[in-house]
């Protein structure tokens, strides 16, 4: 991946077929205490194209599944559950445009099994799902899961560009995202 200036931003450039970022090992604990991804992003096409996914090794090795990805000129998200051996569930909305920016959230609550996508600091859909996580979790950022069937079929690397991104180790709030939005949107309006 390369890097550019955007509204006097840093943003990473990714390129549709073999960049990708990978941040650090976050281990198993997303389990019990369920997560949040929040990540702006500038897709340059309407092809396919996995935003977040998540392995079970260092990648590309071990297990791995879309957890936001770009399927049909959609935003989608979903968690997997390896003991169905198949996705319980994903949101398949709204549509996007390319050369326009987004912030997508994705909340999970383990207690509740509730996943929500939140699109630009707004609630868009809500499901219930069960979610669980190898001994190991990577998460990478515009890699292609691998298995290419995930979320109604998320394939292929991201091409675009990938502002800020941020992981909370548990679900954070409604009111939490729109604050997270409104204080950033003005490096990417």
């Amino acid at each position: 991946y390369g890097t550019t200036t955007y509204n006097s931003n840093q943003v990473v450039t990714l390129n549709g077929t073999s960049g990708y970022v990978l941040p650090s090992s976050f281990g198993t604990q997303l389990n019990s205490t369920g997560f949040t991804y929040n990540v702006w992003v500038y897709p340059t096409t309407l092809n396919n194209g996995t935003i977040i996914s998540e392995w079970g090794g260092t990648p590309p090795n071990g297990w791995t599944d879309a957890q936001i990805a770009l399927v049909s000129e959609t935003i989608r998200c979903g968690v997997f559950n390896p003991a169905a051996f198949s996705p319980t569930g994903y949101i398949t909305d709204p549509l996007f445009s390319s050369n326009t920016w987004y912030n997508i959230a994705m909340t999970y609550n383990p207690t509740t099994k509730d996943l929500k996508l939140y699109i630009n600091g707004t609630l868009n859909s809500t499901i219930n799902g069960v979610k669980s996580n190898p001994g190991t979790l990577y998460l990478t950022l515009g890699r292609a899961d691998g298995v290419g069937s995930y979320l109604g079929g998320a394939s292929g690397y991201f091409q675009g560009y990938v502002g800020s991104w941020k992981i909370w180790n548990g679900p954070i709030s409604a009111a939490s995202i729109l604050s997270n939005y409104n204080l950033t949107k003005s490096r990417y309006g």
